[in-house]
């Protein structure tokens, strides 16, 4: 496990947790560069090809795939994946759902 991953912990239960949209949108939005650092680490390995995931969820992402691919891709630069975690919460939201068990053990 990444030590971006043991920093922000909190940071992720938190969010797991905040019931409201716009206040998770408000979270992002004034995340810390760590805490961006964080997200796309966890975008990036859950586009690892052996991570284990519901076909319920892949269906789901399956109309964000290209924002989804544009964060985990090295190419794309910070300032963009800023932008596109920022705007595609319903996306990052699915995915921190995916990995909230993982999240819970750090």
């Amino acid at each position: 496990m990444s030590r971006t991953l043991k920093v922000n912990a909190s940071f992720l239960q938190f969010l797991l947790e905040t019931k409201s949209n716009k206040q998770k949108t408000v979270l992002i939005e004034n995340a810390t560069h760590d805490q961006f650092k964080c997200l796309i680490e966890i975008v990036t390995n859950f586009m690892h090809p052996e991570f284990p995931l519901a076909n319920k969820i892949l269906h789901k992402l399956r109309r964000y795939k290209i924002p989804v691919r544009l964060v985990a891709d090295h190419n794309t630069s910070f300032k963009k994946k800023k932008e596109l975690l920022t705007k595609g919460i319903k996306w990052l939201m699915l995915i921190l759902q995916a990995t909230a068990p993982l999240i819970r053990m750090l």
